[in-house]
């Protein structure tokens, strides 16, 4: 699990940047599930600060009452009460136009 926020242009941010030990096991072992199983056991690494801000203060995942899915329909609820579009669900995409003014035709 991972905390935090990345900007910039995603062809330039690595995991080599953000994820230092990820890079190391991937390069090391070929893979992260190859590091899972067989990688060293060796000492405890020291916990960062915000490891240790989390486990003092026991913070835990959190989900919406009725799953993830309120996110997504909040949203769309949000764009056609707002009067910015139209919402089609259970539809598919056929193609997207690009129009005049910027916007787009999906």
């Amino acid at each position: 699990m991972c905390r935090g926020i990345f900007a910039g242009d995603c062809r330039n941010i690595s995991i080599q940047a953000c994820f230092p030990p990820l890079h190391e096991m991937e390069r090391k072992y070929g893979s992260l599930v190859a590091a899972a199983l067989f990688g060293s056991k060796g000492p405890k690494l020291e916990l960062s600060g915000i490891v240790r801000q989390a486990n003092e203060n026991k913070w835990a995942s959190w989900s919406l009452k009725y799953g993830l899915q309120q996110l997504t329909d909040a949203m769309a609820d949000a764009v056609v009460n707002t009067g910015h579009g139209e919402i089609r669900r259970n539809s598919k995409c056929l193609s997207i136009q690009p129009k005049d003014d910027g916007k787009n035709r999906f």
